[in-house]
């Protein structure tokens, strides 16, 4: 993973910074683009506003938000899947990829439906016994985008189980949408773990 680089993270946070509230979807690739950020941390310093005081919530949406360090380029499909004529699994299907086939991935969006919740149990960091942590993003490789005492930031996971510095009462629920083309085709897919999918530009 990429270390942080401070100027970096100014643009990232200047980025998001605007006339946005933390319901609106908000578009990343800028921030993705120029921070120095690891990916994973940059584009969830755009899910929700860095100034934004009050609590968000959910449904959020983030617009060329890359949960992973892999983002636009050539991927593969290692098996059959199904694209979608729009991010959304009730959408009709627009085009079906076939094991080997080759499509170019243009962007993403990232659909956070539920924010999780935590409660601190030990001190950890500057968070104390009793504080509540809003999970509101999962940003993949045991980052996530969370809010605590009125501010979002980006750290590790650090909750679970009772023996955890803090217990988790609810996962963060999302979805990750890529959008790719296949000759004169496009249309949506939907990543999980088990998409047989992988970016040939990433090592």
């Amino acid at each position: 993973m990429a270390h942080h680089n401070h100027r970096g993270a100014d643009r990232a946070s200047a980025a998001t910074r605007g006339d946005v509230t933390p319901y609106e979807a908000v578009s990343c690739e800028q921030a993705w683009r120029s921070s120095k950020l690891a990916p994973i941390a940059a584009v969830w310093l755009c899910a929700i506003p860095l100034g934004a005081q009050t609590p968000p919530r959910p449904p959020t949406v983030c617009e060329n938000c890359w949960p992973t360090e892999c983002g636009p380029g050539n991927w593969r499909a290692g098996g059959a899947v199904h694209t979608r004529a729009r991010p959304a699994n009730s959408a009709r299907l627009a085009f079906s990829l076939q094991p080997g086939d080759t499509f170019v991935v243009d962007s993403s969006v990232v659909r956070v439906t539920q924010f999780g919740r935590a409660v601190v149990q030990q001190r950890y960091k500057d968070y104390a016994p009793g504080d509540t942590v809003f999970i509101t993003a999962d940003a993949s490789e045991g980052y996530y985008s969370i809010w605590w005492r009125g501010h979002s930031r980006n750290d590790r996971g650090f909750w679970g189980h009772d023996s955890a510095q803090a217990k988790l009462l609810n996962p963060v629920q999302q979805e990750w949408w890529i959008h790719g083309r296949h000759g004169r085709r496009s249309g949506w897919l939907a990543i999980s773990d088990s998409t047989p999918v992988r970016n040939l530009d990433c090592p």
